[in-house]
């Protein structure tokens, strides 16, 4: 009931709004329009700010981490993300190769109540969950020194409107 009333406040917000944002044309024709109701509002286009975090490490770690970063929400594509690494573990059999879903947890999982974590914990077989780390939100500092042992960043996202985490590890 909770969140029927959030959509509820977020509909009734943007049918009273004087300015929507909107990163992009895509976005507000995709993003808005197709699930509110008409606006009087002014649309205006709004760029995303890009921060200047993390530094960049270059250090001479091994390279052994894939990098999910985001929210753990369903439509952040980390279900795919940890499917994808089993199946790659599985295939490869490499054992020195580790995952890590950093981002704060929604507490919204597919299957009902319990943390996003737990979820996704379920779906990794016994033999495979050491090789993944669920340190939930980092620091600047913690990630920059994380950062050397990735060798890629993955943003399996079904849906996003500025991907800031793709803009940050990017910079």
């Amino acid at each position: 009931l909770a969140r029927y009333r959030a959509f509820a406040l977020e509909h009734a917000s943007l049918a009273k709004s004087d300015y929507i944002l909107y990163p992009t044309k895509k976005y507000l024709e995709e993003g808005y329009k197709r699930y509110y109701e008409t606006w009087n509002a002014v649309e205006v286009h709004a760029p995303p700010p890009i921060v200047t975090w993390p530094t960049r490490n270059t250090g001479h770690e091994p390279k052994d981490v894939f990098l999910f970063y985001g929210r753990l929400f369903s439509w952040k594509g980390v279900d795919l993300f940890v499917d994808a690494a089993v199946s790659f573990l599985e295939r490869t059999g490499s054992s020195e190769t580790k995952f890590y879903i950093v981002g704060y947890d929604s507490n919204l999982p597919p299957a009902g109540n319990g943390t996003y974590t737990d979820y996704l914990l379920k779906k990794i077989p016994e033999e495979k969950k050491s090789q993944f780390s669920f340190p939930g939100h980092l620091s600047w500092k913690q990630l920059e020194e994380l950062l050397p042992r990735v060798r890629a960043a993955v943003f399996p996202s079904y849906f996003e409107s500025f991907c800031y985490a793709a803009h940050e590890l990017y910079r």
